[in-house]
Order: C-alpha cells, then sequence, then structure tokens
C-alpha cells in the first residue's frame, strides 16, 4: 500500500478526496490529513507518506511552502495539487518543484485515478533504480565490514592481505591520527523488544546507518559491527578527546531519544596504521569493561584506566549460602540468597563490568555445580539460562538484576514441579536399597547422595514418607531379621549380631530388648515355645 497524506483546509474536501481515492481501488492508504502546510510539515516525519496532495491557498501557510519545503527535505515524496484556482505562478510553481500534475477542483475521479496511476508508475521506477544503487552500497558496506571485524578479531594478519584487501575496498593503510570507540547498549534488549519486535540485529543495523551518516555529514571514519552483533566499532579519524565526547554526546541524546538506547563505551589509544586496529579495539574493549555498572553513561578511556585498582570481590559467602540452599531444595532460601546478591551489587557504586561479569561467571559455576549434585528432572529448562557466553552480554545493572531473577525463578520452578523432590516416588527402592544393606555400616548420609539429596533436606522428606526417622527405620530392619534369625536358626546370638549389623554383642542385645521387650535369648525361647504350641 502507498501511503497518501492530504493536505486542504476544507474537512469536506479530504473526506471527498479519501473517499475517491478508496474508489480508484488502487493500493493506496490515506495515512494522515493536515488542514495547512504548518500541520502536514509537523505529521511527515511521523506518517512518512509517499505521495501528498495538496490545496494551493490554505490560511496561515499554504501549498507553496509546503511544496517548498517538501522539495527540499523529501525530494521522494510525490506532488499532486488539487486547486481551485489556474493561477500561472501556481502552475509555474508545481511544475518548478516537479509535481506529478495539478488538478483544477471540482476533479472527478477518472482525473484522480489517471494521475494516481501515474504516481505509482513513476514510485515504482524509483525502486527499482534506487534498489540497485542500494544493493552495490549495501555489497561494499558488507564487505568492508567484514574486512574491519577480520581485522580486529586478527583473522588477517599477514601485512599483504591486509593490503589487498584494503585496496580493493577503497580504504586508506595509514590515516591521520584516530581513535577507536567501542560502543555498547545498556538496554539493547529491552529497546529491541519494545520497538523493534524484539529484532537486535535490525535496531542495531539502525544506529549504525545513522552513526555513519552523523561521520559523513562531520568529521570522516568508519562504523562496523562486531562479530556478536550487538555492539558497533567507530574508527573515528580523530584522536582530540574534546572533539571524541562531544560526537559521543551526540550519539547518546539521538539514541537514546529515538531508540531508547543508553550508550557506553570505551576508547582506545591514538593510532595512524589500518596494521593497528587489533590492538586498538583490545585497548576499546578493556576500556569499555572499566566503566562502573551504576553510574550514568560513561565513556572510558584506555588511557584512564587506573592498572593499579584491584577487581572488588563482593557476594562469595552469599554464592555458597545460595549453593547450600540449592542442594537443600530450600526455596525460600534460595529466593532470599539471590536477592541479598542483586542487592549488594546495585549498592555498590565502584563495581565495573569487569567486577560484574567475574561475579557473574562465579555465580553461574556455583548454581551448575549444586544442581549437578541434586536430582531435578526438569535440568534442562534451566542449563539455557547458565550460558557462559551471555555473562558478557551483561552490560548494566538492570541486565544483572534481570538475568538473575530468571535463574531463580527457573531453578525455584524446577524445584517445586520436579516429581524427584517427592521421596514417596522412590518409597519402594529406598525400602529395597536398605534392606538389602540393613547389615553394612550405613548412614543417612549415604543414603542421601546415593539418590542425590542434600542430608538435612533428605532427613526430612524419610521422615515424612516413612513416619519414622531414618535411625529408628534401620533399628526396626536389623531387629526384624534378628527376629527371624533366632526363630528360625541355632545359629548363636553373637554371630546373628554381627549378621545384623552389629559387631557388640551386648550393644545389640540392649536395643534388641528396647525395641522388643525380650533379650535375645528370651524371644528365642517365647519364639519356639510359640511356634511348638
Amino acid at each position: 500500500m502507498y501511503r497518501i497524506m492530504l493536505v486542504d483546509d476544507e474537512i469536506w474536501i479530504r473526506k471527498s478526496l479519501t473517499k475517491m481515492i478508496k474508489d480508484t481501488l488502487l493500493p493506496l492508504n490515506v495515512v494522515c490529513e493536515a488542514k495547512n502546510a504548518k500541520e502536514a510539515l509537523s505529521l511527515i516525519d511521523t506518517y512518512n507518506p509517499e505521495i501528498v496532495i495538496t490545496d494551493m491557498k490554505m490560511p496561515e501557510s499554504d501549498g507553496i511552502l509546503l511544496m517548498d519545503k517538501i522539495y527540499s527535505n523529501y525530494k521522494y515524496i510525490k506532488i499532486i495539487v488539487v486547486s481551485g484556482y489556474s493561477e500561472y505562478d501556481y502552475m509555474k510553481k508545481a511544475i518548478s518543484i516537479n509535481a506529478v500534475d495539478y488538478l483544477l477542483k471540482p476533479i472527478t475521479i477518472e482525473d484522480l485515478s489517471f494521475t494516481l496511476k501515474k504516481v505509482i508508475s513513476l514510485i515504482e521506477e524509483e525502486k527499482q533504480i534506487t534498489t540497485g544503487k542500494e544493493l552495490i552500497q549495501s555489497n561494499n558496506r558488507i564487505n568492508r565490514e567484514m574486512f574491519f571485524q577480520n581485522l580486529v578479531s586478527s583473522r588477517i594478519v599477514n601485512i599483504k592481505d591486509i593490503e589487498l584487501e584494503s585496496k580493493k575496498l577503497d580504504i586508506p593503510m595509514t590515516f591521520n591520527s584516530s581513535s577507536l570507540i567501542l560502543c555498547a547498549f545498556k538496554n539493547l534488549y529491552k529497546a529491541a523488544k519494545d520497538n523493534y519486535y524484539g529484532n537486535i540485529e535490525l535496531l542495531i543495523h539502525d544506529v549504525e546507518i545513522m552513526l555513519q551518516k552523523y561521520l559523513n555529514n562531520n568529521v570522516s571514519g568508519y562504523v562496523f559491527k562486531t562479530d556478536d552483533r550487538t555492539r558497533i566499532c567507530i574508527l573515528f579519524h580523530s584522536s582530540d578527546y574534546t572533539s571524541i565526547k562531544d560526537a559521543l554526546n551526540t550519539f547518546s541524546s539521538y539514541i537514546n531519544n529515538n531508540m531508547d538506547l543508553k550508550l557506553i563505551a570505551g576508547i582506545s589509544l591514538p593510532f595512524t596504521q589500518l596494521t593497528n586496529l587489533n590492538t586498538a579495539y583490545n585497548q576499546a574493549t578493556e576500556a569499555l569493561y572499566h566503566n562502573t555498572v551504576n553510574l550514568p553513561v560513561l565513556y572510558c578511556l584506555f588511557n584512564n584506566i587506573d592498572k593499579t585498582k584491584k577487581d572488588i570481590n563482593i557476594c562469595n559467602e552469599e554464592i555458597k549460602i545460595l549453593s547450600r540452599a540449592i542442594i537443600s531444595k530450600n526455596i525460600s532460601e534460595i529466593k532470599n540468597n539471590f536477592s541479598k546478591i542483586i542487592n549488594m551489587v546495585s549498592r555498590n557504586s565502584n563495581i565495573t563490568l569487569r567486577d560484574l561479569h567475574k561475579l557473574h561467571l562465579n555465580l553461574i559455576v556455583s548454581i551448575k555445580e549444586a544442581l549437578i549434585k541434586i536430582q531435578i528432572l526438569s535440568l534442562d529448562k534451566i542449563t539455557p539460562y547458565l550460558n557462559i557466553e551471555n555473562t558478557y552480554k551483561i552490560i548494566s545493572f538492570t541486565q544483572f538484576q534481570e538475568c538473575n531473577i530468571n535463574i531463580c525463578n527457573k531453578i525455584v520452578e524446577a524445584i517445586t514441579n520436579d516429581k524427584s523432590t517427592d521421596i514417596t516416588e522412590m518409597k519402594e527402592n529406598i525400602e529395597t536399597y536398605i534392606n538389602e544393606h540393613y547389615n553394612e555400616d550405613i548412614s543417612l548420609v549415604d543414603i542421601a547422595f546415593q539418590y542425590h539429596f542434600e542430608p538435612t533436606y533428605f532427613s526430612k522428606l524419610f521422615k515424612s514418607a516413612m513416619k519414622v526417622g531414618f535411625t529408628e527405620y534401620l533399628i526396626s530392619k536389623r531387629i526384624e531379621n534378628a527376629c527371624k534369625y533366632l526363630i528360625s536358626t541355632n545359629l548363636k546370638i553373637n554371630d546373628i549380631s554381627i549378621m545384623v549389623g552389629y559387631e557388640n554383642p551386648r550393644y545389640f542385645s540392649q536395643i534388641f530388648r528396647k525395641f522388643t521387650g525380650y533379650t535375645p535369648s528370651q524371644y528365642r525361647v517365647n519364639g519356639s515355645n510359640q511356634q511348638t504350641s
């Protein structure tokens, strides 16, 4: 559908034109209306019309002003003049700005339809020409970007190869003192979700185009995306920090107002050789990661990095406690410790991106180790959130917070819904295990680890399922089997004691009497008499 703007001070004329356009059955859509030139100009950027149908004489600001502005700033827009006047000056003006047609009121649907078909044909012809030019420009831009990406990642290191490729792409090997700026965006994923339907690549592409236009209009340089297509590099042909800062402030203001992005950047030392681009990229990356997390937009220079500053180590104890809470499947403690970690980070004004990444890596490794120790059937649902590569995509506290809230929720969900946390599902297996090993030196800890449970948590689950504690249950199994041996065999009591797991016969007799009310000898006699009678 081709977008049309109608401009006329008479509302009934605008409504009449709208109906006539609809009746032509052409692929056209009236996207906005205006009552004068001033209002029309305020709407153009919002509705981006391809065709403007305008009257000539209107109050406040007339059609001549509108056509001048459109011809100067929006050459792609096709203008159709619809007027009740046939004055020579109006027609001359319409011709001078390449208006497609000048229609006198009252117009017929046939005249309007003929003119609109002509406009559509012109638009399509220009699109084909533009597409061809854009395709060539796009290919050149893509090839340059790949070349720069290969340079910064050291995929091309041979000087002859660099010289050959740079000549082919018309990129100089030497230039005036320049800086490499690595730009990242604090709320990239949110901005993409809110404004680009989640398409990060399209958002970054638009930012890249905007930055290149700025460079072309102000200073020379190149713009290219990083390999992961989430950050942008600017080869800025100036090493003057004031110029760099002014440019970054302009970028920051524009993308914040138009794309809801918040800029953060690292700046390399000055260099003059294309072969030094990899070194400059590493410096810019280092500078980027030395920006602090909880302060406003910052641009860190590599030269200003405090090499004596030690990394900040926080939350080590909280991570250990969190690990134990996951192993014990204590949901309230898991939530509590995630909150503690997030709050501690939010309150630390000195923590850098490097510190944040180190903390997050420690957190992920600890969580993974804890999850391995417990039996969770839906572990695969948590794993994507624990991808180490995602750590380096975190460049703001908000991202860190969102990431860890998601991890926390997924762990809690897995523990809550996982059937393996219900010991009644394994009751039969545990009973079998104890029946087979009751005469050995086994403990609750042994069985807990056997079934991948934290011992304290397992003890609670065991008592809930068996209605007695583990020690009492084990003793009852031993005494139960001792009773069978006493009645059905002539084995000595000392031997039976050992057979059921008690090396000390005296202790065995004490336990036996406590559970049955008889000594082993009395039980054997009473049991034999009952069998005889």
